[in-house]
């Protein structure tokens, strides 16, 4: 074992830091994955066989790939709109009635 590996494996067991404290990549994503409210990231951790758990890769990466191209086509939308106003000005005479429409 590598004395990097003995330090990390005696923290580990000195001090049992879970959450965002964890000491590796690994435990961090396993806690966000059973703690988070996204149904694809908890199913993912805790499928059990190996079919299972592509295919919710697959359902998750597919979901984020449509909000992300949602995203861009709603922001391309935005910037295409073109908007004109016309405001002219007219005198009227006192007794003037003014409807508005909206």
């Amino acid at each position: 074992m590598a004395p990097g590996e003995k330090i990390k494996a005696k923290i580990k067991k000195n001090l049992p830091v879970r959450g965002p404290q964890a000491p590796t990549i690994k435990d961090l994503m396993h806690w966000y994955c059973m703690n988070t409210n996204t149904h694809g990231c908890r199913r993912i951790v805790v499928s059990r066989g190996r079919l299972r758990r592509l295919l919710w890769i697959l359902f998750t990466l597919t979901a984020v790939a449509l909000i992300i191209w949602q995203c861009a086509l709603l922001i391309a939308s935005f910037y295409t709109v073109s908007v004109s106003v016309k405001v002219h000005f007219q005198k009227l005479d006192f007794p003037a009635v003014t409807l508005c429409n909206i």
